[in-house]
């Protein structure tokens, strides 16, 4: 994963786009949704990541830029696993 956010950063610097704004402990993202239950959170968490896939195999096929390409190509695995593992805990959830 630490991978994965050097590589992010390059391509930030390399485009000048900024990362999000980061909260007091340093975290990416400031998250203040509350879940009613683990089964509900695995099922958004589930949504998310089968968005985030299309949207990284789109760009892997479709874009225009060969590094973003390939970074989306490598991406787009990463997030296939994690998506598979959210599939699966989620159905072990009640």
């Amino acid at each position: 994963m630490v991978q994965l956010v050097e590589v992010v950063q390059k391509i930030q610097s390399l485009r000048f786009v900024s990362e999000p704004q980061r909260d007091r402990c340093g975290s990416h993202y400031i998250t203040t949704r509350l879940w009613k239950s683990d089964k509900d959170y695995m099922n958004t968490m589930v949504k998310d990541h089968e968005k985030d896939l299309a949207a990284f195999e789109k760009e892997a096929k479709e874009g225009s830029d060969p590094k973003v390409k390939s970074f989306a190509d490598k991406t787009a695995k990463i997030v296939r696993e994690h998506l598979q593992m959210a599939k699966e805990t989620d159905a072990k959830l009640k």
